[in-house]
C-alpha cells in the first residue's frame, strides 16, 4: 500500500504551464499549480525543498499523509530502484504537479492532481522519450484521450 500511493502521488506532478518566474516554494498560494517539473532548473530547485516520500506517515488511500502528526504541505520525493519521481501535496493530499521519471532520466509519466483528483493534461512516456498517450482530466474524470 505504501508503494502504491507512492505512486500515486509521483504519478501526479508536473506541468500546467511554465512557471520559472514563480516561488515553487510557497505552499500558501497556488504558484506550485503551474512549476513545469520539466523545465530542468525548475525540476532541480524543487528536488532540493522536496522531503523523502518515506519520512511522511502514510496510515491509508485517501488519508492526509502527515508529517509530525500534521497533514504536510510541500515537495515530496521518491526513489525505487533507478525510476523516482516527485509530486506536491497540500494539507497531506496530492495537489499540483506530478513527474515521474525512466531510469534513463527521461520522463515517463506527468500530470497534476487538484484536490487528490487528476486534473488536466497527463502525458505517458515510453522509455526511449517516445509519447505514447496524452489524456485530458476533470475532477478525476477521463475527459479525452489522445
Amino acid at each position: 500500500m505504501k508503494y502504491k500511493k507512492l505512486y500515486i502521488v509521483v504519478w501526479a506532478l508536473i506541468f500546467s504551464s511554465c512557471g520559472k518566474n514563480e516561488d515553487i516554494s510557497s505552499s500558501s498560494g497556488d504558484s506550485f499549480l503551474t512549476a513545469d517539473l520539466l523545465d530542468k532548473p525548475v525540476l532541480e530547485e524543487v528536488l532540493t525543498r522536496a522531503i523523502s516520500f518515506e519520512d511522511l506517515n502514510w496510515v491509508a488511500d485517501n488519508i492526509p499523509a502527515t508529517l509530525n502528526e500534521l497533514p504536510f504541505t510541500g515537495w515530496i520525493k521518491h526513489q525505487k530502484d533507478a525510476t523516482w519521481g516527485v509530486a506536491h501535496l497540500q494539507n497531506g493530499i496530492e495537489h499540483g504537479p506530478f513527474l515521474f521519471m525512466h531510469q534513463n532520466g527521461k520522463p515517463k509519466l506527468s500530470g497534476s492532481y487538484l484536490s487528490g483528483l487528476k486534473s488536466g493534461k497527463w502525458k505517458t512516456w515510453e522509455y526511449s522519450g517516445l509519447v505514447t498517450a496524452e489524456e485530458t482530466w476533470a475532477n478525476g474524470k477521463l475527459v479525452k484521450q489522445d
